[in-house]
């Protein structure tokens, strides 16, 4: 993507308004697959970059489809919901997003009983854009928190941008984040730019690599020392993770 046609798409998230019709298959909206890959760049400051790589998808007993990701775990169940997975042992989960809500239409995403705080989703418009050359349907939904001692009062708590086909292609938070992808690889296929800068040095230090997600072990780990002249990702069924 280059510089005029990020402009064109920032400004137009930005001035988001227009709604239009809603794509027939609603579950491009989080598109699940393993080596799914999203590159991010700061608008405000190219150089704070952030990424998310898919590792491994299954499917559950109940035809709900689990993804482990560099972001942590994701559910897509039936209704074409997602949802985001915190404690699989005490089932502590939020709903991310709705796929198939309309324009005005709200979910809680979690209950915080502690602090008596409700967060809460809403689709506040649905429009259509040209994005890496194709044409998509993009929805916009906005995050709030609302306190059980004002009920009538709420509190903006962040932004997300959802393109059919690509998934989350922007998100706002304070305090002052908006990341824009810039690049990504959806079922294989590259879109955009996946640069970064990489700077070289001589010896790399030592490091300690987590295995995650691995279910099967872990608290396996893999140390290093020295030089580093590659690393090759696998998935847990095997398959290479695609170079990005």
């Amino acid at each position: 993507m280059n510089v005029s046609s990020l402009l064109a798409f920032v400004i137009f998230l930005t001035s988001f308004s227009v709604t239009t019709a809603q794509p027939a298959d609603q579950v491009d909206f989080f598109p699940i697959s393993s080596g799914n890959h999203w590159f991010y760049r700061d608008i405000t400051n190219p150089s704070n970059t952030f990424s998310m790589t898919m590792y491994r998808d299954t499917v559950d007993s109940e035809g709900n489809i689990l993804a482990w990701s560099s972001s942590g775990l994701f559910k897509r169940d039936l209704q074409n919901r997602v949802w985001k997975i915190i404690d699989t042992t005490n089932n502590v989960h939020i709903l991310e997003y709705v796929l198939d809500a309309d324009s005005g239409e709200t979910w809680q995403v979690y209950r915080d009983e502690g602090s008596e705080r409700t967060r809460s989703a809403e689709v506040t418009g649905i429009s259509s854009i040209t994005l890496f050359g194709k044409k998509v349907t993009v929805k916009k939904i906005e995050f709030f928190i609302q306190d059980d001692s004002n009920p009538g009062e709420k509190f903006w708590a962040g932004t997300d941008f959802l393109a059919d086909g690509f998934g989350l292609v922007r998100w706002d938070a304070e305090p002052g984040l908006n990341y824009l992808v810039t690049g990504a690889i959806i079922g294989g296929v590259r879109w955009g730019d996946l640069s970064t800068v990489i700077e070289e040095s001589e010896t790399m230090p030592q490091m300690t690599l987590t295995l995650y997600p691995n279910p099967c072990r872990g608290n396996l780990v893999i140390q290093t020392t020295g030089n580093l002249s590659s690393v090759n990702l696998y998935t847990i069924t095997g398959e290479k993770v695609p170079e990005f």
